[in-house]
């Protein structure tokens, strides 16, 4: 559903994205690791049209996005910046985000009206956004970015700062919307969840990605134990030269 193909992306003399390759199939959860300064931001910004790519190209479901409209409208995103308005309601921001979805009357007031159930903003559709708690901005940054039933989902570090509740409720919607045939592109530094979402992973380190495969898959190619995210997260993110990560690139 997702490819990105020899992706890249530089600052002045900086390579943040060196021939990023990845590939994720409709139903599938990617999460994408890498230490702070990766370019785990980058990739999701490049890969959506919001920053222009140096070279490489990005397809979902075989069609470029840039070049074609409905595979534009088939991405959503929720970069990792809040992207609500706090001075309208949370009606109105979902209202706003499936018109640019193309959606319709009837088919938004549908939308918002599922999103809110899955992400129980209920009660507080006619509370403007800026009064939400974090949690619940969270919560409605993240139903933004679901609401045109988009074939191809990046977020981009949804649960920050989100309280237990409304973690577990991003959570369960991520894991729907993926259930349903979505392909999402998770960025993450709470490693527990990407067991909570049967999450496969992608490690970007060095420009690339590195590390490909499933927790169980990963864990086995370092000899680490499955069940210790926190060493599994340091041995494939480690220096890419070093002799720990070179055996098993």
């Amino acid at each position: 559903m997702l490819s990105l193909t020899n992706l890249h992306k530089s600052f002045g003399d900086h390579h943040v994205l060196d021939g990023v390759n990845l590939d994720i199939a409709a139903g599938e959860i990617t999460a994408l690791l890498g230490s702070n300064g990766a370019g785990k931001t980058t990739l999701v910004s490049v890969a959506t049209g919001i920053s222009p790519l140096d070279d490489g190209h990005v397809k979902v479901d075989g069609r470029d996005p840039i070049a074609n409209r409905s595979a534009r409208s088939a991405i959503g995103v929720a970069p990792q910046t809040l992207g609500i308005y706090p001075t309208v309601t949370v009606a109105q921001n979902l209202h706003f985000y499936g018109r640019l979805a193309g959606l319709g009357r009837r088919s938004r007031h549908a939308a918002i009206d599922d999103l809110a159930n899955r992400m129980d903003l209920q009660e507080l559709l006619s509370t403007r956004a800026g009064l939400l708690s974090g949690g619940q901005q969270r919560r409605l940054h993240t139903a933004m970015a679901m609401i045109g039933q988009p074939r191809v989902l990046f977020l981009d570090e949804p649960t920050v700062g989100a309280d237990v509740t409304s973690r577990s409720q991003i959570l369960a919607a991520v894991r729907r919307v993926a259930d349903e045939g979505c392909a999402v592109c998770y960025t993450t530094h709470y490693l527990p969840e990407i067991v909570e979402l049967n999450a496969t992973v992608a490690v970007l380190t060095g420009g690339v990605i590195r590390h490909r495969g499933t927790i169980n898959e990963l864990a086995a190619a370092t000899n680490t134990p499955r069940h210790d995210l926190d060493t599994l997260f340091e041995a494939l993110v480690a220096d890419h030269d070093s002799t720990e990560v070179a055996h098993v690139a």
